[in-house]
């Protein structure tokens, strides 16, 4: 026999009288747990525990690493279990009791999207993003600090299920891919998006998973996609939009539909809150949100006709009827760096600078000769680094035939004055379809224009993407 089995014979013996002395004075033995680590979803990845043994005294502070399976798409998202920290890797795990815990891998898979280069009647190169004849709507668009695009659009399934998908599109990459599967929800009617100081995306969503609408939030922060419910209260989500703050934190606003009122959700405590803005049963149709230079939240939000501005006060919000509108129009609102306020809606746009309160009435100055109301939703206005104000909204004109004709629009006050140019038209079945989401629109830090809509063509729902220099057309 070996001098280290000898010793490990000895020390066994050691502890078995030692164990036997401890009984027959009265004290029982210490106490052992056992640990039990898994993965899911299976072959995605490993946990692995250290100290890694079979047993472990009271109290033992072991730390879990989990490590993805190598060259796949998956990444670690949590952990699940009683752990000092579920989101953290490597993380620990307390010993006082026998424990189960779970590392939760998801995909991170970006598809290749084939997308197809056409030329638009006003002679700008637009892209068809995503032209399959599934039902597409409510585009949302964002670019980050290199100018690349982010966005977010409702897709629907073509098999007769109509399932509802987010689905997010980027060319961040040098090539345009999409993202459709996401953790635990099929969502995207009335989703937002907007891009971090870190270029992280965030996006907020009406979201369903078999038990009604609710709030959805999902980002890639941490650098994989994560998705979780912000409020799962009856039918809330609609009309949702999404701002980030200095910290990179988001904050929500959307409207709940089973109780008529306007609520706001952040995690800047760093949990997630929700509360109610305005209620009283008022049908609310529309909401933009943005954070000040005070750090304060600014809700503007549309319905009952009436335009209001919900400002945020210590334990209260500050609630201001800004404009009478027509009934039920949605509104369109930008803040710029020193607070200045403009919110489009559908009778003009009203400016609030230095304090004072401005209503310009300029869609009749921009379309003399149209009597038909633009229609824009809540990415329908942004301000650029220089002060300007872009525009991109709809015409919808009833040919009373059963069908519609659709006139897409940009407009600026790049010149000094407002000046509009007609981008794209469309013919349309109803007014429902296409005329419920409007286009968004955004500029990227060298003040390039950025448009993304939904047209159809025989059936066909398709997302146009199309980037410009505002002062080339408006040369034009």
């Amino acid at each position: 026999m070996g001098e280290a089995e000898m010793n490990k014979n000895l020390l066994s013996s050691a502890l078995i009288v030692i164990l036997a002395a401890l009984m027959n004075l009265g004290c029982p033995p210490p106490k052992t747990y056992m640990l039990t680590l898994s993965v899911n979803p299976a072959d995605s990845g490993t946990a692995q525990a250290s100290p890694n043994q079979s047993f472990y005294a009271a109290g033992t502070v072991v730390t879990l690493t989990a490590t993805a399976q190598a060259a796949t798409d998956w990444v670690f998202d949590h952990w699940e279990g009683e752990i000092s920290d579920n989101y953290a890797n490597p993380t620990t795990v307390a010993m006082t009791k026998n424990q189960n815990v779970i590392a939760v891998f998801v995909s991170q898979e970006l598809t290749d999207l084939a997308v197809q280069e056409i030329t638009l009647p006003c002679g700008l190169t637009a892209v068809l993003i995503d032209e399959a004849g599934n039902f597409r709507e409510d585009t949302a668009i964002a670019t980050d600090s290199q100018g690349k695009v982010h966005l977010v659009y409702r897709l629907s399934d073509n098999d007769g299920s109509y399932l509802r998908h987010l689905a997010y599109a980027t060319n961040a990459s040098g090539k345009w891919q999409m993202k459709k599967d996401w953790v635990n929800y099929a969502f995207g009617t009335y989703s937002a998006i907007a891009i971090d100081n870190n270029d992280k995306v965030h996006i907020c969503a009406t979201g369903g998973n078999g038990a009604g609408e609710n709030v959805v939030y999902a980002t890639n922060v941490t650098g994989h996609w994560t998705d979780q419910d912000i409020d799962r209260s009856p039918s809330s989500g609609l009309e949702c939009d999404i701002a980030i703050d200095a910290a990179n934190k988001p904050h929500l606003s959307y409207w709940q539909w089973s109780g008529d009122n306007l609520r706001y959700a952040t995690n800047a405590s760093g949990s997630w809150l929700s509360e109610e803005v305005d209620g009283g049963s008022v049908y609310w149709v529309g909401t933009s949100i943005m954070i000040d230079s005070a750090g304060k939240t600014n809700i503007v939000y549309s319905g009952n006709g009436y335009v209001r501005l919900a400002t945020e006060k210590p334990d209260t919000w500050d609630i201001q009827t800004i404009d009478a509108i027509t009934s039920y129009s949605k509104t369109a609102a930008v803040m710029g760096s020193q607070d200045q306020l403009y919110i489009l809606h559908d009778g003009g746009l009203a400016s609030r600078i230095g304090g004072i309160w401005i209503d310009d009435k300029i869609f009749a100055a921009m379309l003399e000769g149209i009597t038909f109301t633009p229609r824009f939703d809540r990415d329908g206005i942004v301000l650029d680094a220089a002060g300007y104000l872009h525009l991109a909204f709809e015409i919808c004109v009833d040919k009373n035939d059963g069908g519609y004709d659709y006139y897409l629009y940009y407009a600026t006050n790049l010149n000094g004055e407002w000046q509009a140019v007609k981008l794209d038209s469309w013919e349309g079945d109803a007014i429902g379809e296409l005329g419920t989401f409007p286009p968004a629109i955004t500029t990227d830090v060298s003040g390039n224009a950025h448009i993304a809509y939904v047209r159809s063509q025989t059936d066909n729902y398709q997302v146009v993407y199309c980037r410009f220099d505002p002062a080339w057309l408006i040369r034009r």
